[in-house]
């Protein structure tokens, strides 16, 4: 199965994807502002595709393992 394309969009100073496999993406990302109650994770598949929020997390969390992904297919991330 083809391994997915990924973009990656962020508002703090850095966001990593690393790719486990053809439906698997680790995302962490690193934020030093103290003032945000967490985060909402958005994916969007295919350049027409619409953003879907995928979770949410608490501020202490700095990473997720998104394993929804179809193979071959781009998918956007927001944070």
């Amino acid at each position: 199965m083809p391994t997915p394309s990924l973009t990656l969009s962020f508002n703090a100073p850095s966001l990593f994807a690393q790719v486990v496999s053809s439906s698997q993406v680790t995302l962490t990302w690193n934020d030093p502002t103290t003032n945000r109650d967490g985060y909402e994770i958005e994916r969007k598949d295919g350049l027409n595709g619409t953003w879907t929020t995928i979770t949410s997390v608490e501020e202490v969390i700095t990473g997720m393992v998104d394993d929804y992904l179809k193979g071959g297919i781009r998918a956007t991330w927001n944070i």
